[in-house]
């Protein structure tokens, strides 16, 4: 842009200077009055329709003379209403060329005529065969008219160059003014493009630090998750061995519950020195099965507390299946965001 901006200054300030030429100039003050006004009729300066190449200007410039610069008319009446506007106002001076009194133009032409180095609207050619009599311009470079010729080098350096370096100029300065404005909105497109990415970004940073948290506090939750599976793991591990120990206690009761019923059995057939042991016996057996009622009581108990502790053992393994769900997919989202 800064490059842009330079040469837009070098131009601009080409084009104050050439303006400031032009403004000494009766004529060019004249043709920008008449221009201006809008005047019904009035087309604009005859330069304006033509397109000349760079190489051809010198040429076209010889072979029309005072008049390239003059302006086209539609007819004698516009171009009067044109001068009294100048009387008016008292600026400047105008050529014209009057439309409907140009002669009809044949249409043949000459190898060399100007009109094959000019291009222009098909109303206009009988205009620059009648203002350049018809001039030829030769290999060399050299116009020809019915009693004239000139010619010498190519870089012919004009006195008057605002006539048709303004235009050009302008023209230029509208072009470096729509690219200057284009990188200018592509520069605003992308610092809001880039406004947006770094918002993204934070938003990002910010959802990832988030996870991070959540994350380790489910790995927290996790780890608690699995000590106190362990913990439960073990204490289930320790019922079972009791479970085991308080079954063959329980067994070894009735089986010797079996042993004293068939003791007693056999004291019932003996004499009363017997009778007299069995009630020994009967008491032992009535201590016997307290203490068999009693561990069946606290074999009853243990097994509730298994399966309590077993319902229990299920729900934290449902527990920690979600838990370990819930940090997979944290972790995805983590890996997601982070690329």
């Amino acid at each position: 842009i800064s490059d842009i901006r330079a040469e837009r200054a070098a131009l601009q300030a080409r084009l104050d200077a050439l303006i400031a030429q032009a403004r000494k100039n009766s004529y060019w003050v004249g043709q920008k009055a008449v221009l201006k006004a809008s005047i019904p009729g009035v087309l604009g300066s005859l330069r304006s329709f033509l397109k000349i190449r760079k190489k051809d200007l010198v040429a076209a410039e010889d072979a029309l003379g005072k008049y390239l610069d003059s302006i086209v008319c539609e007819n004698y009446e516009s171009a009067e209403m044109a001068v009294r506007k100048l009387n008016e106002t008292g600026k400047g001076r105008c050529r014209f060329v009057i439309l409907d009194r140009i002669p009809p133009f044949s249409g043949k032409l000459e190898p060399e005529s100007i009109l094959n180095r000019i291009g222009c609207p098909d109303n206009l050619k009988p205009v620059i065969a009648v203002l350049s009599a018809n001039a030829n311009i030769d290999d060399k470079g050299n116009v020809r008219g019915t009693f004239w010729l000139a010619g010498g080098t190519d870089n012919a350096v004009s006195s008057e160059p605002y006539w048709g370096e303004e235009a050009e100029i302008k023209e230029k300065i509208e072009i470096l003014d729509k690219e200057k404005n284009s990188l200018e909105e592509n520069i605003r497109s992308m610092r809001t493009e880039l406004e947006n990415r770094n918002r993204q970004a934070l938003s990002s940073r910010e959802r990832i630090i988030k996870i991070n948290l959540e994350l380790n506090t489910a790995e927290t939750k996790a780890k608690a998750a699995r000590e106190s599976l362990k913990s439960n793991k073990e204490r289930i591990r320790l019922i079972d061995r009791n479970k085991d120990n308080a079954e063959k206690e329980l067994k070894k009761t009735m089986e010797s519950a079996g042993q004293f019923e068939k003791s007693l059995k056999e004291a019932r057939s003996v004499s009363d020195v017997i009778r007299k042991e069995q009630a020994v016996i009967n008491e032992q057996k009535k201590k016997l099965n307290e203490e068999f009622a009693l561990h069946k009581e606290n074999f009853a108990v243990c097994r509730s507390e298994l399966e309590n502790f077993s319902h229990k053992l299920e729900s934290m393994q449902s527990e920690l299946m979600r838990s370990e769900a819930d940090l997979k997919s944290m972790v995805e989202e983590k890996n997601h965001f982070a690329v």
